[in-house]
């Protein structure tokens, strides 16, 4: 899912320019800890592969799936009635 071109699409950023869009998002990375190389297998340092536009997608996927599990938790917490339960002998 592309979160990102999504957003850049709809107000208000549709209307922002692309140098407002890229500060926006290179500040959005750089709060998650995106790293412009890596450290490959073999020690050398290279580009990272993984896109910005990737890395924030993911980012934005994972908050999401957090909050919905979240609301659909507490939704199915509240939904169970304990009742007491009373025993005669």
């Amino acid at each position: 899912m592309d979160i990102i071109g999504f957003i850049s699409t709809q107000e208000p950023v549709a209307s922002w320019t692309n140098a407002k869009k890229i500060a926006m998002l290179d500040d959005y990375v750089s709060y998650y800890g995106y790293q412009e190389t890596i450290i490959n297998e073999q020690g050398e340092e290279i580009a990272n592969p993984q896109s910005k536009k990737e890395f924030a997608n993911e980012k934005l996927m994972q908050e999401i799936i957090h909050k919905v599990s979240a609301v659909r938790r507490r939704v199915a917490e509240n939904a169970v009635v304990v009742e007491e339960l009373v025993l005669s002998l």
